[in-house]
């Protein structure tokens, strides 16, 4: 990864996220450029653009008293919707990922309008990290991967796997195997594989197989099967394990679930107990 594009909000999260910044540039060498978005404008309101120039030497202002203290590169404050502004710098700048906190919104607030992080993880095609304000930072030395043995979990086991070796971090690589799924109006059948309380021969015997296709070698790579609901579960492994990075791609086997429930990797966005790595369509290139 030679380039992390960085979003400060100068909220709650900017200490944090400046924090996960300096740590990955310091242990990766990438280069951190600082970006802000001014989205917020109160209903009809309009700026002029002398008032525009204002906000932005504003903001640029305090970017460069950030960037100075943590040897980054500031880009222009930019007036416009956060997430676009951040997919629209990450082309325009070449990044390899993007950087930003999971805001403490209240729950109430996430429902009505869902949160920055929630909707650039929908919408980004770039990895995305996530700092959680509940990571108390430092080096990552355990890394969290969960697959679901699609094709694109394929992918960002690749992309764990690179991140461990850069980092010099262990790497578990969970599977959940859901619990029977049914829905009103459908036909009384179970989509998947009736879950157990350990893990059968045969789902040991699937990720071995899974592990199979993919160089391992001088990391420390533990499997952890688990049963359940998959967003749900993935949490609670994870408060068990206590990870210092969650790696989750953001497209797995789809289907009928879903369209129903939502996919995983935004599901636990809200309740995860530590950062995160979400692998969207290009993987990342540690």
């Amino acid at each position: 990864m030679k380039r992390l594009l960085v979003g400060i909000d100068f909220g709650d999260t900017t200490e944090a996220v400046l924090d996960s910044a300096r740590a990955l540039s310091d242990e990766l060498g990438c280069e951190l450029l600082l970006c802000h978005a001014v989205e917020y404008v109160p209903k009809g309101y309009e700026t002029d653009f002398a008032e525009e120039r204002e906000i932005r030497r504003h903001f640029d202002e305090r970017l460069a008293e950030l960037a100075a203290a943590n040897s980054a590169t500031t880009i222009p404050a930019t007036i416009g919707p956060a997430v676009k502004v951040l997919m629209k710098l990450a082309k325009k700048h070449k990044a390899d990922a993007i950087l930003t906190g999971v805001s403490n919104r209240s729950a109430m607030e996430r429902f009505f309008l869902g949160s920055t992080a929630e909707r650039l993880v929908r919408q980004s095609k770039w990895p995305v990290f996530l700092r959680h304000p509940e990571d108390e930072g430092g080096r990552v030395e355990n890394i969290a991967c969960a697959v679901d043995y699609s094709a694109h979990s394929k992918q960002t086991l690749r992309s764990a796997i690179a991140l461990a070796r850069a980092l010099k971090a262990e790497l578990k690589v969970i599977h959940v195997t859901p619990e029977p799924f049914t829905y009103p109006g459908l036909p009384d059948i179970s989509v998947y594989h009736v879950s157990t309380p350990e893990p059968t021969a045969k789902a040991k015997q699937a990720m071995e197989d899974f592990l199979g296709h993919f160089d391992t070698s001088g990391l420390t790579v533990t499997p952890v099967l688990r049963s359940g609901v998959p967003s749900a579960t993935i949490v609670t492994t994870c408060r068990d394990l206590k990870p210092d990075l969650l790696i989750i791609g953001k497209h797995g086997r789809g289907g009928i679930v879903d369209l129903l429930v939502g996919g995983v990797a935004t599901d636990i966005l809200r309740d995860v107990p530590c950062s995160m790595l979400v692998i969207g369509k290009r993987k990342l290139e540690a």
